[in-house]
Order: structure tokens, then C-alpha cells, then sequence
């Protein structure tokens, strides 16, 4: 399937909120300015807990237009997908992104969310690489990324988050 600009923004994105190290590198930088992702302005280290946070969740729901497709029952990606994501923006608006960036970077619920991206990001690829076979849903990297972050794949559809929490998508 190929991607419309909005798609490839929304992945940009989601690769962002799936890789915790690189929030952590450049969240708590501490000497001198960093440059945003999103565009040439410059953050100051007191900045980026609001700015980054808050700012990723703007560039996913509000600047790709995802937020109000999601809302009008638009299909964005596929109506899977799409299920994931609301399920993804229930958990984004449960936590509080203005907190500072170490607390949010340890908070159990962000956590979560990171490990939600990194599923979404599976299905997409699946999708975008053309396979729905049950094979395609449970490729090596997701098996290794559940087994890095200590997830139990219950199915295709569920896992089982170090928390106890479960991620399941609608079928």
C-alpha cells in the first residue's frame, strides 16, 4: 500500500514515541541547545518536557490530521490500525506529558505508550509491505522487540505489558 504524505508524517512520529532511548538522549539533554525535531527552532534543556512531549503528541494527532479522522471514523491507515491508534491517543490523553521529562521518561503509563508504538509500527509495516498472513502479523523483530521490553504475545491481537496491563486490538 503505498503511503500518502499525512501516513509517513503519522510513522515519523510514532517512531518517535517508540524509541525510548532517543527521548531519553535528547529529553534530558542538559548542556547547550538542541535543535527540534519538527522544525529550526531551538530548545533549551528547561524546554524540552513540555515542548518535546507535548509537541510529538501535537505533530501525531493534530499537524497529520490523524486526531480528527480518527474522531469522524475516516480510515487512515486500515480500520485495524485506526482501532490501535484511538486505543494509542486513550493512553496518550490519560498522562500528564507536561510533567518533567525524567519523571515522564519512568512513568509506568509512558512506558506503555512506547511499547504501543512499537506494535502500531509492526501492523503498518505489515500493511504496507502488502502481507495479512498470520506469519506477517508475528514477524522476528516484533517477537525480539516483545522479548527486549519483556512483553508477553498472547496472540496476533494481545499482549501482555511487564505491567500486567493488556494491549488488545479490536478485531
Amino acid at each position: 500500500m503505498p503511503l500518502t504524505p499525512w501516513q509517513q508524517a503519522a510513522i515519523e512520529c510514532l517512531q518517535e514515541f517508540s524509541d525510548i532511548e532517543a527521548q531519553r538522549q535528547s529529553w534530558l539533554h542538559t548542556s547547550g541547545p538542541w535543535l527540534g525535531t519538527s522544525g529550526p527552532e531551538v530548545l533549551y534543556p528547561s524546554e524540552y518536557p513540555i515542548h518535546v512531549a507535548g509537541e510529538l503528541c501535537c505533530q501525531l494527532f493534530d499537524d497529520t490530521s490523524l486526531g480528527d479522522m480518527l474522531k469522524s471514523g475516516e480510515v487512515f491507515f486500515s480500520p485495524e490500525c485506526d482501532a490501535l491508534l484511538r486505543g494509542f491517543e486513550r493512553k496518550i490523553d490519560a498522562v500528564d506529558v507536561e510533567q518533567g521529562a525524567s519523571s515522564l521518561l519512568e512513568d509506568p503509563a509512558w512506558l506503555e505508550i512506547v511499547s504501543m508504538a512499537k506494535v502500531i509500527l509492526l501492523k503498518i509495516k505489515s500493511l504496507t509491505e502488502g502481507e495479512d498472513t498470520m506469519e506477517s502479523r508475528l514477524p522476528a523483530e516484533w517477537r525480539e522487540v516483545a522479548n527486549d521490553l519483556g512483553l508477553e504475545i498472547v496472540s496476533p491481537y494481545e499482549v501482555i505489558l511487564p505491567s500486567g496491563s493488556r494491549i488488545r486490538a479490536p478485531v
